[in-house]
C-alpha cells in the first residue's frame, strides 16, 4: 500500500488522509501505532503536503467507504496490518 500512497500523492490532489483507527478492545491496541503507519507518515511528509495523517474510529472508516461520495477503492495486496487509507480528494458537484 505505500508504494501505492506515494504515487497517488504525486499524481492528484488530496485534500485529507485518513487510516482507520485502531479500537482500544482489539487486541492490537495495546501494541501502540501499526509500523505501516510509519511509512505512511514518511510518505505523507515528504510528499509535502501541508496536513498529515489521522486515525479515524474503524466504523466511521466504513462508513466512509459505504457512502455514495465514495467513487474508487484500490485493493492492493499488502499484508501489513491496518494498513488501510482513506483519501479525500475534490468536490462531487453532481
Amino acid at each position: 500500500m505505500a508504494q501505492v500512497l506515494e504515487v497517488l500523492l504525486t499524481a492528484v490532489p488530496i485534500d485529507e488522509i485518513n487510516t482507520m483507527g485502531i479500537p482500544a478492545d482489539d487486541s492490537y491496541a495495546k501494541h501502540g501505532e501499526p509500523p505501516v503507519w510509519a511509512d505512511f507518515r514518511r510518505i505523507v511528509r515528504e510528499s509535502g503536503l501541508p496536513h498529515g495523517m489521522s486515525p479515524i474510529p474503524k466504523w466511521d472508516f466504513y462508513k466512509a467507504v459505504e457512502s455514495p461520495d465514495h467513487v474508487l477503492t484500490i485493493q492492493t495486496g499488502d499484508q501489513a496490518l491496518w494498513a488501510n487509507v482513506l483519501l479525500t480528494m475534490g468536490c462531487r458537484t453532481a
